[in-house]
């Protein structure tokens, strides 16, 4: 059965500004798990700018601290930018979880990313 899936885009965290964003952006995955509770969450950024792990691994921390379980967080590490972010991500997903896509970034990353989303093959 296809299930939800979020795919929540990291940050390259250089300064305290880009770690609040993505904890903004962690805030609102887990807001969209509240109201998916069926859903997963994918976790992508591989480790770039200041954290001393990843960026995936940060931000399921966060998840995890925010009451989203473990078990519906999948993490893509290996990713440095958008497109390996969606590239690797749709790679950890079959054909009937494409279905239902969503999509978290930062409002101006939002169309960039949903352009790079439909050339990687989402929908």
């Amino acid at each position: 059965m296809a299930r939800e899936t979020l795919i929540l885009l990291g940050i390259c965290p250089r300064s305290d500004r880009d770690r609040e964003e993505l904890r903004w952006r962690c805030e609102g995955a887990a807001r969209w798990y509240g109201a998916h509770p069926h859903g997963q969450i994918i976790a992508c950024g591989g480790q770039t700018g200041s954290l001393p792990v990843s960026e995936a691994a940060e931000m399921k921390r966060s998840l995890i601290g925010m009451g989203v379980p473990e078990t519906d967080i999948i993490i893509e590490d290996s990713s440095r930018i958008t497109r390996e972010n969606l590239t690797n991500a749709l790679a950890l997903l079959d054909d009937a979880d494409r279905e239902s896509l969503y999509l978290a970034t930062s409002d101006y990353h939002m169309p960039r990313a949903l352009l790079t989303l439909r050339r990687c093959g989402g929908r």
